[in-house]
């Protein structure tokens, strides 16, 4: 019986021990294949849950087959793995080998944008030196007795070289653009002095053409505004010289609406519309690139580079807005863009407030042939408040007038001087013959290209002028002069004036000219010498210290590019010096028009910055703020008039301060050198 006992557990007795050595196989498999690969774990553990249905023979019999499975697939993950990693471990190294290239490529393309900057500044300056004395020298040059055939060569070289400089400044904007150099400026402005300016400057070229020209401003657009107008103005005229250009019949405006209002900045839309030949879509797509025109033929009519669209379209940009075209091929096109600028705290409405008082429900008359023309005048006196009535010629103008007459008549009548079938003149006299029209006020307006004022008006029998190009500030003008209006500021509906000296009325005050180049030398002192003043002239930085020494100035023009000692070095070393010296005006007047050239100066101690080609108006504007009572950009010192009447103890302190700094320099100055004086006719 024993023998039957210990035979029957003995089976169990193995079973456990073999059980345990199966548990303990399966547990240095799951650990292996733990530290592997985890989706091999919960295959093992859904085939030991069957272990419980299978014999201890099925189990040993298994388990050893599950154990080598899990360790191969294992293995093999384990190689995949160390596959990946030597794979990952290449591509960073070729990550790192391309951002080292990258690095590499950066380092070279700044040095080429620097090398490009630094070509577009020596080209901008050796091209604008020559160009300032071919222009200045040809405006002189005007300014003299000549004959016709004299003249007219002279104007040609004048145009010639202001068409060439506007070429030259097209490829250097679109290069500053490219490299991120041109920053817009942010100054405060009045628009409508802009706008005006801007008509004038093109309704010769319109009326030569025999087309109107015409600029609308809506009642709502804020006048004083901040932003870069230099640059409005150079979209602008863009625009509106391609619209004359490609305009040979009926005329183009400017109009001007506002887009958005807040109270510290507003988004003006600028539109300009012209009756021309039009243009087509396939032309449209690619209107604003660079150097592409819709007729890009050899043949092409119309002249152009094709950048000055482009030009524009970044420039629209800069200011925060987008530019467009709508147009169809012989209807003619409108060219728009928009515009964010700053607003200003005064509102600058003041004239148009008195004039729309005064014109409110008043009945005017407009008689012109033009549509341009009809349509902008009456836009502007409907947003006064006027009843308009609009006719096309001098027997509509007197049916109007007879069916208005007596019951509710016009008040004002604008008539077009130049008129077919009958002129203003005829009308004004038909009207003038009927008594019961006495009380009727008549306006000229003409374009005739001759000077209208309300004198040669009056001459002709009317009562007031309207010269065109019609704009907002010539109408308000005329309004205000008729009902005899007066307001306390208008310098926001009036055109811009320039303070100019009165040639050969200068004070005899004496300007040195530093500056190395010849030409640019005499145009200089041929400008000043007009004007009234003394001038002298030193080639360099050096020259201009010894003058210094030796002369009081009451202001130097500074040129910044010379040999031996540029203008920034010597203007450092004047405002280091003692006395009165040191608070002399100093403006800048250098070829050098790129990015930063002007803060260049600034910080150097120069007061102000005039670029080449010299603007004779500019010059003399800017001498004469310099030469009045305004204060220096030198902290804490001033250049008004009792800087400059020093007494003369002052003026030795300053020559010995001058001397001390010739004694610092290195070099002695070279023999013959020294101030040299332009004897002025």
């Amino acid at each position: 019986m024993m023998t039957n006992q210990v035979a029957k557990h003995r089976p169990v007795v193995g079973a456990s021990a073999r059980r345990d050595l199966v548990w303990a196989g399966l547990v240095f498999a799951l650990l292996s294949a733990y530290f592997f690969e985890i989706e091999v774990v919960e295959f093992l553990f859904e085939a030991t849950r069957e272990f419980e249905h299978l014999e201890l023979d099925e189990i040993f019999a298994t388990v050893p087959a599950l154990a080598a499975v899990a360790t191969w697939y294992s293995y093999r993950r384990w190689r995949e793995s160390r596959q990946l990693a030597d794979n990952l471990g290449e591509s960073v190294e070729q990550l790192k080998f391309t951002a080292e290239k990258l690095v590499r490529a950066k380092q070279n393309a700044e040095l080429a944008n620097h090398a490009k900057s630094e070509f577009l500044a020596n080209m901008s300056h050796e091209i604008r030196t020559p160009m300032n004395g071919v222009l200045g020298m040809a405006g002189l040059l005007l300014d003299t007795d000549l004959d016709n055939e004299q003249r007219l060569r002279a104007e040609t070289i004048l145009l010639s070289g202001e068409a060439l400089l506007g070429i030259i400044n097209d490829i250097l904007d679109i290069s500053k653009i490219e490299a991120g150099m041109l920053e817009l400026e942010a100054t405060d402005f009045s628009l409508s002095p802009i706008l005006d300016s801007i008509v004038e400057l093109t309704a010769c070229r319109a009326h030569d053409k025999g087309i109107e020209l015409a600029s609308y401003v809506a009642p709502d657009v804020p006048m004083r505004l901040v932003g870069d107008a230099g640059r409005l103005r150079q979209i602008l005229l863009n625009l509106i010289g391609n619209a004359i250009k490609f305009t040979e019949a009926g005329g183009v405006t400017l109009e001007v609406s506002l887009d958005e209002a807040t109270a510290g900045a507003a988004v003006l839309r600028f539109a300009v519309c012209d009756t021309g030949i039009g243009i087509s879509e396939e032309a449209r797509n690619k209107l604003f690139e660079k150097f592409t025109q819709a007729d890009a033929s050899t043949t092409r009519h119309f002249g152009g580079t094709g950048l000055g669209l482009a030009i524009s379209k970044d420039l629209v940009a800069l200011m925060g807005g987008e530019i467009g075209v709508d147009s169809q091929p012989g209807k003619g096109s409108a060219f728009w863009f928009t515009a964010k600028f700053g607003r200003q705290t005064t509102a600058g409405n003041e004239a148009f407030a008195e004039v729309a008082a005064q014109l409110k429900n008043r009945r005017l008359l407009i008689v012109d042939d033009n549509d341009v023309n009809r349509l902008v005048c009456e836009k502007y006196l409907l947003a006064l408040g006027a009843r308009v009535t609009v006719v096309s010629g001098g027997d509509a103008a007197l049916a109007a007038l007879a069916g208005a007459a007596p019951v509710d008549p016009f008040e004002v009548v604008i008539i077009d001087h130049m008129m077919p079938e009958m002129d203003g003149g005829e009308l004004r006299r038909r009207i003038r013959a009927e008594p019961h029209y006495d009380g009727t006020r008549l306006v000229l307006s003409s374009s005739s290209g001759l000077e209208t004022t309300d004198a040669s008006a009056a001459e002709l029998g009317f009562d007031a002028a309207l010269p065109k190009p019609l704009r907002r500030s010539v109408i308000l003008g005329c309004f205000m002069r008729l009902y005899g209006l007066k307001i306390s500021d208008n310098r926001d509906e009036s055109a811009r004036q320039e303070v100019f000296l009165v040639e050969g009325q200068g004070s005899k005050q004496r300007i040195l000219v530093v500056e190395d180049n010849t030409v640019n030398q005499m145009l200089a002192c041929a400008i000043l010498g007009k004007a009234g003043f003394r001038t002298d002239v030193a080639a360099n930085g050096i020259e201009a210290l010894q003058a210094l020494n030796n002369c009081p100035y009451d202001l130097v023009l500074m040129d910044m590019q010379m040999p031996e000692m540029d203008g920034l070095e010597a203007t450092s070393r004047i405002r280091k010096m003692q006395g009165a010296v040191a608070r002399i005006p100093i403006i800048a007047i250098t070829a050098n028009a790129m990015k930063g050239d002007h803060e260049r100066c600034l910080q150097a101690g120069m007061n102000d910055y005039i670029s080449k080609p010299i603007d004779r108006g500019k010059l003399l504007e800017r001498i004469e703020f310099w030469l009045g009572d305004r204060q220096s950009a030198v902290p804490g010192k001033s250049v008004g008039r009792a800087g400059r009447d020093a007494t003369a103890e002052t003026r030795d302190d300053a020559a010995t301060g001058v001397e001390e700094t010739l004694d610092s320099l290195d070099a002695e100055p070279a023999s013959g050198r020294g101030r040299r004086t332009w004897e002025q006719a």
